[in-house]
């Protein structure tokens, strides 16, 4: 076996979860910043002349589907954070076996480099604060003045 090749592997994936998670945070701070914006534009139209409802009713709609696939993308990052890990564990298995690690990892006990229970958190976190944002889209429409 090319431990050399499993050691790449394993900081490859490392690099690219830990890349995967910068540009989640990163979409999602945007993502949420353009809700909340687009929320305040629209209650600030709430005194202007009637007539916009309609547009109103469809940009709450379009949001809501928004939302709702961004909660899916976030369940989509998380579940692939947990596969990485059990890669990552799987190849330090390997390398383990082979005894190029020179370290002494007896107490490893099926821990990586990943930080995976941050990222998983941190992701919850995320899911977290996007319902609310979609439930309020959802009754926008509802209390917004005709």
């Amino acid at each position: 076996m090319n431990t050399a090749f499993v050691e790449s592997c394993v900081a490859e994936r490392h690099n690219y979860a830990r890349h995967a998670f910068t540009s989640t945070v990163g979409w999602f701070t945007f993502f949420v910043t353009i809700n909340y914006a687009t929320m305040g534009w629209l209650a600030g139209l709430a005194g202007k002349p009637k007539g916009n409802y309609p547009v109103i009713v469809l940009i709450a709609c379009l949001f809501s589907a928004q939302n709702i696939l961004g909660i899916i993308a976030c369940l989509v990052m998380r579940s692939y954070f947990f596969r990485c890990n059990r890669r990552i564990l799987e190849a330090q298995a390997l390398l383990l076996r082979t005894k190029s690690i020179p370290e002494d990892y007896t107490d490893l006990g099926g821990q990586t480099c990943l930080p995976l229970r941050l990222y998983s958190t941190l992701i919850v976190l995320m899911i977290v604060a996007l319902v609310p944002i979609l439930v309020a889209w959802c009754l926008f429409a509802v209390f917004y003045p005709r």
